[in-house]
């Protein structure tokens, strides 16, 4: 049985983990946390989720990792930072889902990563990691269009533009070896309740090509952080990616 720590365990994200994980025979919650000043600390962590009783309790600090075997995190880059030194004092792998880490945020989160395993995941979802996938197998032919990136999200979410959009710059700009899609040029919208969509425009005189991907439950996000946490138990000490565990699973 996997014992999983939620950090952001009264977010979005951390409800739909609570929630998935509530119904699993090989997982199960170890706990969560969110900062003093939320106002369900102390509240069960089904009640939190929407759920029956669990028995397990919103907390506002790490002392009660106990027998925590990892830690997924979907907070906020200052409580992920936190929930990042629980997990090396615990020496316990970490997934971080949580986006908008700084420079000096992500040269800790590398430095960390030299004594446990840590799995850097801005999207946990199968499709967006389908759609990376495809960009790199391009390669060379992007080369002949012009390449925009959209990307919609809730009203609430603080980054712009998103930790996934940025990624799927990143590898547009990996597979053509060179800068062609700059982050200040991405298009970010925060509107309403929506989960989750990106787009990948290729334009050249005559055609247009687009690439979407829509999130319609976050529910997908939970369901690949508990499939790559399982996965992240079983590596050495490094900073991985979701590249590395999809790779793992189709190879």
């Amino acid at each position: 049985m996997l014992n999983i720590f939620i950090s952001g365990a009264s977010g979005k994200m951390g409800k739909a983990l609570v929630r998935i994980l509530s119904d699993s025979t090989e997982c199960k919650v170890a706990g969560g946390t969110a900062s003093k000043k939320n106002k369900s600390v102390g509240l069960d962590l089904g009640k939190v989720a929407g759920i029956n009783p669990l028995g397990v309790y919103l907390v506002s600090n790490f002392s009660t990792l106990n027998d925590a075997n990892v830690i997924i995190d979907f907070s906020s880059e200052h409580w992920a930072m936190k929930a990042l030194e629980a997990a090396f004092n615990k020496d316990i792998p970490i997934l971080l889902g949580t986006t908008g880490f700084n420079d000096k945020q992500l040269k800790e989160v590398k430095r960390i990563a030299k004594s446990i395993p840590v799995l850097l995941a801005p999207n946990t979802s199968l499709g967006v990691n389908l759609i990376k996938k495809i960009i790199i197998s391009l390669g060379l032919e992007l080369q002949n269009y012009q390449i925009e990136i959209e990307e919609i999200h809730h009203k609430d979410k603080l980054d712009s533009p998103s930790g996934t959009a940025k990624d799927l710059a990143t590898t547009i700009n990996f597979a053509l070896d060179q800068t062609r899609v700059k982050y200040e040029d991405i298009k970010s919208k925060r509107v309403g309740d929506i989960t989750g969509e990106h787009k990948i425009f290729l334009k050249d005189r005559y055609e247009e090509i687009e690439v979407i991907h829509k999130v319609t439950d976050r529910l997908v996000f939970a369901r690949g952080a508990i499939k790559a946490s399982c996965w992240l138990m079983e590596q050495e000490a490094g900073l991985y990616l979701m590249s590395d565990v999809y790779t793992s699973f189709s190879s």
